[in-house]
């Protein structure tokens, strides 16, 4: 309310790491009531198939206490830590370029969740490796890594990984970089 809106949603799982099932809606109280209506006992309400059990909303609870008391600086210095450690790995990975960002709230990838982020770009033709088989390459190898690619490079989150998952990003993706003809050979390509 004090930032000028009237309702918010926020998701349950993502930057709270709860439930991914879950969410928040908070605002004003007249809009909530109406969001109810879409709720039991309402059956034919739109929302009815959305229904959240009792374990949703205790574990969504447990996840607003946990992130109320975090050290939200200590969290921001850890994943910059993260992006710091996979630009490392790609260093020296000839026409590559690794840069840390922190979006602007509203703006492009990432855009009002103001963490840091890692935008990995390389020239496609040279390399012979487009973004998106970049991308296609870490969701199907072990363990899957989804990242987002698009038309200017990849966008790597920090706030999904969780400490020494940054390492297997991090090898992972610069494998795939330093032997691009391995992918396009293995693939079939």
């Amino acid at each position: 309310m004090r930032e000028g809106f009237d309702l918010v949603g926020f998701s349950g799982g993502k930057g709270l790491r709860g439930l991914q099932s879950t969410g928040l809606l908070l605002g004003r109280k007249d809009l909530i009531e109406a969001a109810k209506l879409n709720n039991n006992p309402h059956d034919d309400a739109v929302g009815r198939t959305c229904k959240v059990g009792k374990e949703e909303l205790m574990a969504t609870m447990a996840a607003v206490d946990v992130f109320v008391n975090r050290d939200h600086e200590a969290d921001l210095r850890t994943w910059r830590g993260f992006m710091e450690s996979i630009a490392k790995d790609l260093s020296g990975i000839d026409g590559v370029q690794a840069r840390i960002y922190v979006p602007e709230p509203g703006g492009g990838p990432g855009g009002g969740h103001p963490v840091p982020y890692l935008h990995v770009q390389w020239d496609e033709t040279k390399l012979k490796l487009d973004y998106q088989g970049c991308a296609r390459a870490l969701r199907d190898g072990e363990p899957s890594i989804e990242i987002n690619a698009n038309k200017d490079g990849l966008d790597l989150a920090s706030y999904n990984l969780f400490p020494g998952e940054e390492r297997i990003v991090g090898q992972r993706l610069r494998k795939i970089l330093k032997n691009p003809s391995k992918l396009a050979m293995a693939s079939g390509r």
